[in-house]
């Protein structure tokens, strides 16, 4: 959206804060540089997709991060407070990765049913080194620290295998 401003007599065309992102949406306690990367990582989806960002979110014990298929290409991500920014971050390009899966459509959450990978059912009572849809984000995780975070070391242990 832009809007125009009289200066001098001339016109000139001036862009709204977080433009082209205005589909982008964090909550006042994200950090400055998480807010940043996000941008960079929203410019990556495919559809014309809407990501709600919620930081210090009131998850289970130790369960860092949680993603959300709203429906109409609009997701939820949820974030637990960590307290070191590179758990922080992975935690961020993991959750992002669970986005890419479900704009893909590689990922399904049906309202009525069992989570879908790859269009086969699928349950949380696997054990989490067995979820396809964690590995393969995990993978992806990887692959986006990489593109934008290289000159920081990983968290210890990350990606999980």
């Amino acid at each position: 959206m832009l809007f125009t401003t009289k200066l001098s007599s001339q016109f000139s065309e001036t862009q709204l804060p977080g433009e082209p992102y205005s589909d982008l949406i964090f909550d006042k306690h994200m950090a400055t540089y998480d807010k940043i990367l996000c941008h960079s990582l929203y410019s990556n989806l495919e559809s014309e997709t809407t990501v709600i960002i919620q930081t210090k979110a009131y998850l289970p014990f130790g369960v860092n991060g949680v993603t959300y298929d709203l429906g109409n290409s609009t997701f939820l991500i949820q974030l637990a407070h960590q307290s070191k920014n590179i758990d922080r971050w992975w935690t961020l390009l993991h959750e992002w990765a669970h986005v890419y899966q479900f704009d893909l459509g590689k990922l399904e959450e049906p309202v009525n049913g069992p989570i879908k990978w790859m269009g086969l059912p699928n349950d949380f009572s696997k054990p989490w080194s067995e979820r396809p849809w964690e590995l393969d984000a995990d993978s992806i995780a990887n692959n986006l620290w990489d593109v934008h975070l290289s000159y920081i070391n990983k968290p210890e242990g990350r990606p999980r295998r």
